[in-house]
This record gives structure tokens, C-alpha cells and sequence, in this order.
């Protein structure tokens, strides 16, 4: 009985219920420490093999390494992907909670 599809979406339970919870968008300013990929918003092709060749797909933690404000940008650090930037547009179609 899986609780979200491969991209994060949740998934009702029988009876129709969904879990509460707190997510953020990878671009939030008051991300800090450690976060867990949880959801992926955007279910284009392109956006989706982005996320799989990135290795940010849902289940993985990671850590901000550095904001740029002036790029308007977030490099991120993780085990499985290393390190990755993006820039806002893209962080914003990623949710994720605190690791």
C-alpha cells in the first residue's frame, strides 16, 4: 500500500485519506540542514529525466551547499548525486521536508 507514486504524488488510503505534511519548495529561503526530495511537480518528460540524471528523485537527502542571490540559484550536496545546481525555477517545482 504505497502512500505517493514514484514522483511523490500522494496517494489516497481506501478510504480516501490523504498525510498531512509539511512540505516546502527546495527554492524557500528557510530551508536549512538537511532536507529529503519528497515530491516532484512537474511531470514533463524533460523536467523528469532532469530530476533522474540530477538524482534528486524522491527519497533522496541532501543538504544545501550555497544560495546565490545575484544568480538567483541553489547548489546542493548529495550522497548519491553529489553536487547539483539549479536554479529557482526548477527548485521551486521541488517539494521537500526536513531530513
Amino acid at each position: 500500500h504505497p502512500e505517493a507514486d514514484p514522483h511523490g504524488d500522494p496517494i489516497p488510503t481506501a478510504k480516501g485519506k490523504l498525510e498531512a505534511r509539511h512540505l516546502h519548495s527546495l527554492a524557500d529561503e528557510q530551508i536549512t540542514g538537511r532536507f529529503t526530495v519528497v515530491r516532484i511537480l512537474d511531470q514533463a518528460p524533460a523536467f523528469l529525466q532532469f530530476i533522474d540524471r540530477s538524482g534528486l528523485q524522491p527519497g533522496t537527502v541532501a543538504v544545501i551547499q550555497q544560495r546565490d542571490l545575484i544568480a538567483d540559484s541553489i547548489t546542493i550536496h548529495s550522497a548519491g548525486a553529489g553536487e547539483v545546481s539549479l536554479g529557482a525555477t526548477a527548485a521551486a517545482k521541488i517539494l521537500v521536508e526536513a531530513a
